[in-house]
Parts: C-alpha cells; structure tokens; sequence
C-alpha cells in the first residue's frame, strides 16, 4: 500500500488505472476498452445533440427576428400612411395586406 500523503498527490490515481489495466488479463483489457469507447461515444453523441439544439435555436430565432422585422416594418408604413396620406383604413389595408381591424388599432393608438 501507498502512504497517505502519495495517495492525494497528482496523477496517482491515473498511475495505479494504468498499472491495473496493464496487469489485466486480455478478457479483461477488452472489456475495460469497451467500456471506454462506449463512454467516449456516448460523451461525443451528446455533444452533437448540443451542438444540433443549439443550432436549431440559431435558426429558429434568426426565424423569428426576421418576422418581428417584417411586421415592425410593415407597422411603420402603415403609420407612414396614416400620417402622410389622406388615404382611409379600406385602402391602406389593400396596399398592405393588414386587416383593417389592426389599422384601425394603429390610427386610434
């Protein structure tokens, strides 16, 4: 047995893994191999499931970005309109698409 004071030192740990491991015997270091490719992969799948989430949540907020823009867009032209034109809530609501009842929400705000 090792002292106290190496037993916490660095690095022993891994020493005595090795040691075991190359005193195995061949049924044995297969295994303990199997068992860490089989924890490396199951580390690496779940970065990669990581990796897709995160990216899914990339594009999904770059989705909704663009159409918060759109309508924060399409909300200033109406308002243009409603300002600069003598245009009545029927019409801007054919130039624009927007039904007439948010128009008129936008005239009265």
């Amino acid at each position: 047995m090792l002292p106290k004071e190496l037993i916490t030192e660095d690095g022993i740990k891994e020493a005595f893994q090795a040691m075991r491991y190359a005193n195995s015997d061949k049924q044995t270091r297969y295994l303990l191999e199997a068992r860490q490719k089989y924890i490396h992969d199951q580390i690496t799948r779940e970065e990669d499931i990581r990796e897709e989430g995160i990216e899914l949540g990339i594009q999904k907020g770059k989705k909704e970005g663009r159409e918060e823009g759109l309508e924060l867009g399409i909300q200033k032209v109406i308002l243009n309109l409603i300002k600069n034109s003598t245009l009545n809530n029927t019409e801007i609501s054919k130039m624009t698409s927007v039904d007439i009842q948010i128009i008129d929400k936008l005239r009265n705000s």
